[in-house]
C-alpha cells in the first residue's frame, strides 16, 4: 500500500484511525513494510521461531475490510502441502522466493475476502506467512503463502535502529511495479478471468501506453497482443530475447519460458522450445516447477513419451498438490501397463479432490 504515492489510511483494530508511522524497512520477497506507530496495539502476533512442517495444519486469516475481527468470515484451514519456490508477482524486478502451499478449498464468502495482508499462524498462534497469491490451475485454487519466520531477527533489528525511509518512496526504495497496482490492471484481470477478451485487451493496451518502462506489463502487451516490445528487456524471438546488458538466473528463466512459449504459439516449433527450456533448468532452482510443467507439455506434443512421464514425475515432486499433474501422471502410467503406479495415483487425485474442494 505504500508504494502508491497516496499515504494509506491506517486503522487500529477497534476502528480508530492511528497517524501514519515511521517507514523503517521494506521486505520486497514478501512485499511487507515495516512500520513504526505510536500506538499500543490491544492484540498483537508474535513471529514463530521456525517454519511450519510438511504437513502442519495452519490457519489462513482472510481480511475483510475494517471489521475482520467482528466478521463471520472463517478462517482457511488446512495442511502445508508443498514448500518450493515461485517468482514475486508484483515486483520491477523479477526475484525467486520461497512459498508454502496451503492444502484447502475455498468458500465462495473467503474468496473476496483475502487480500494484501492476509496472513497464516500455527496452532500456537503465531505468525508463520503471509498471503504470496491464490494460484488458478484449472478447477483449483492453490493458496501460496510466503513465510515470515526468517524475517524476525531483521525486523528487530531495524526496530532497534532502522533508517527512516520517507513517503512517497524514493524509485530506489520502493520495489514494486506501479502498473500492477493500477485500477485498469484490476480490471484487465477481471475481464481475462472471466473470458471477456475484447475488454482485457482495451484495458492492456491502456496500461502499455501509459506504463512504457513497466517491463511486465510491456512483456504482456507483446506476448498478448502480439506486438512488439517496448524495450529490451522484454524477448519477441528468439534472438531478441537477449539483452545488452547481462541478466540474473530469475530473468533468463522468465524470458526462457515467455520464448519457449512464443516459439510454440508463432511456429508450432516444439522442438526449439524444449531447446530453450532445457537452458533454463540449468540455472532454475530445482524446486521451481514451471519450466517443467511446459516442457512435460512439448515432449508430450513431441511424442517423446519416457520424456514427458520423466517430466511429470519431476513436477510432482516439488508441487505434489497441482490435482491436473496427477491426472496427467495416472494416465501416463497406466497407458505404460504400471497398474500399481496408476492406482495410487487415482488414490491421490481422490485425496486431494476432497481437500480442495468447496467448503
Amino acid at each position: 500500500m505504500i508504494a502508491l504515492p497516496q499515504r494509506p489510511v491506517v486503522f487500529a483494530e477497534d476502528g480508530r484511525e492511528v497517524p501514519f508511522g515511521t517507514i523503517l524497512g521494506i521486505f520486497p520477497e514478501q512485499e511487507v513494510a515495516l512500520i513504526k506507530f505510536d500506538y499500543s496495539p490491544k492484540v498483537w502476533l508474535p513471529i514463530a521461531p521456525k517454519e511450519p512442517e510438511m504437513g502442519e495444519t495452519i490457519a489462513f486469516i482472510a481480511l475483510k475490510a475494517f471489521d475482520f475481527l467482528e466478521t463471520d468470515i472463517p478462517p482457511v484451514v488446512g495442511p502445508v502441502i508443498a514448500k518450493r519456490t515461485s517468482i514475486t508477482a508484483n515486483l520491477s524486478k523479477y526475484h525467486f522466493t520461497r512459498v508454502l502451499s496451503l492444502g484447502s478449498g475455498l468458500m465462495f464468502k473467503q474468496q473476496p475476502c483475502i487480500g494484501p495482508g492476509s496472513f497464516a499462524i500455527n496452532n500456537q498462534g503465531e505468525l508463520v506467512a503471509i498471503k504470496q497469491g491464490i494460484e488458478m490451475n484449472g478447477r483449483q485454487a492453490l493458496i501460496l503463502l510466503s513465510p515470515i519466520t526468517a524475517l524476525g531477527d531483521e525486523i528487530g533489528r531495524l526496530a532497534r535502529g532502522g533508517k527512516n525511509i520517507p513517503h512517497p518512496l524514493p524509485a530506489a526504495s520502493n520495489p514494486i511495479d506501479v502498473a500492477l497496482l493500477d485500477e485498469d490492471y484490476s480490471r484487465y484481470e477481471n475481464a481475462h478471468t472471466m473470458g471477456d477478451e475484447v475488454a482485457a485487451r482495451v484495458h492492456l493496451e491502456d496500461l502499455a501506453k501509459r506504463y512504457p518502462n513497466s517491463a511486465r506489463i510491456q512483456s504482456m502487451a507483446h506476448e498478448q497482443l502480439k506486438r512488439p516490445p517496448a524495450s529490451e528487456a522484454v524477448a519477441k524471438t528468439a534472438d531478441a530475447a537477449r539483452p545488452a546488458s547481462p541478466i540474473s538466473a530469475v530473468e533468463k528463466v522468465v524470458h526462457s519460458v515467455a520464448r519457449a512459449r512464443d516459439l510454440v504459439d508463432s511456429n508450432k516449433d516444439y522442438t526449439g522450445a524444449v531447446s530453450v527450456l532445457k537452458q533454463a533448468l540449468d540455472v532454475c532452482p530445482k524446486d521451481y516447477p514451471v519450466p517443467l510443467l511446459n516442457l512435460a507439455e512439448f515432449e508430450q506434443k513431441l511424442g517423446h513419451t519416457a520424456e514427458y512421464g520423466r517430466c511429470l514425475r519431476e513436477v510432482l515432486a516439488v508441487a505434489p498438490e497441482i490435482i491436473s499433474v496427477v491426472e496427467q501422471l495416472q494416465k501416463w502410467e497406466f497407458e505404460q501397463k504400471h497398474y500399481d503406479e496408476a492406482q495410487k495415483l487415482t488414490d491421490r487425485i481422490y485425496e486431494l479432490e476432497r481437500l480442495y474442494r468447496r467448503r
